[in-house]
């Protein structure tokens, strides 16, 4: 067990780590089962995907908060639960929503709306403010423009329930392109990239890029580049491959003295 799990482990509840790590496992094995046996109607599979990462993203911070504030780690617990729900919602009601000729119903939009906040709050603690106030800008752009902007740059009319509608309850917002390709491909590939690294591959993908690039100037990032595209003739996949190999490579290249950012671009 690492310092970091003794930590973890010496601040949080047993039933919420087990519970977290439980959530985890089930998570991935749903990817594993879907990826043999093919995956569930569009909206099904993504809003599984979406409201499970949402749900355990803060299902972790609370367990790693636990310790330095219970109150917001109950709060974390009770936002995971509302993004969970707000994908299994979906998932339930796929053949409703996806009805055109089908009202949304007071509960459809209640959840539309939390789980569009709970997903700008998550990317907040995740990768900071950018991406949340860019989505914000442009979804005030989507719902108020009509009335504050003229001319060419005019956006047509959206209603509160068309926008609901448009973000939540179909496969053109948060469950929409990005999300399909998540729960397709990155995930499956993350989840084997993981598998990989566990039983060793990133030994001997890093011993066999330290003899070629090992000795040169700038040694840690050429053993990252070629370590990457090693990794990359089995994943075909970024993101996995950041998950997996980055793990290990973009440490060793801030232990180099590489700044965060620049290793994690290389």
């Amino acid at each position: 067990m690492t310092a970091h799990t003794d930590s973890v482990a010496a601040r949080s509840p047993a039933p919420l780590r087990y519970f977290v790590q439980a959530c985890f496992i089930s998570y991935a094995l749903f990817h594993v089962y879907t990826s043999i046996f093919g995956t569930l109607e569009p909206l099904n599979q993504r809003g599984l995907f979406i409201g499970g990462g949402i749900g355990f993203i803060y299902f972790g911070l609370a367990v790693d908060g636990w310790r330095r504030s219970r109150l917001g780690a109950l709060r974390d617990i009770v936002l995971g639960l509302i993004g969970a729900y707000g994908g299994l919602h979906v998932t339930l009601d796929a053949e409703r929503l996806m009805d055109i000729m089908s009202d949304l119903t007071p509960l459809d939009m209640t959840m539309g709306v939390l789980t569009i906040l709970v997903s700008l709050e998550a990317a907040r603690r995740t990768i900071g403010w950018s991406l949340p106030v860019m989505a914000v800008i442009s979804l005030s752009f989507y719902i108020g423009g009509h009335s504050v902007i003229g001319g060419n740059w005019r956006p047509p009319a959206v209603s509160f329930e068309t926008f609901i509608s448009t973000l939540y309850a179909s496969t053109n917002g948060i469950f929409g392109l990005l999300a399909d390709i998540g729960a397709r491909v990155v995930a499956i590939y993350v989840v084997l990239g993981s598998l990989l690294m566990a039983f060793g591959a990133g030994d001997i993908f890093m011993r066999a890029a330290t003899l070629v690039a090992g000795r040169a100037f700038g040694g840690p990032a050429k053993v990252a580049v070629v370590t990457s595209a090693l990794f990359g003739t089995i994943s075909g996949s970024a993101v996995a491959n950041v998950m997996s190999v980055g793990s290990i490579t973009i440490p060793t290249m801030m232990r180099a003295g590489y700044r965060k950012a620049f290793a994690a671009g290389i």
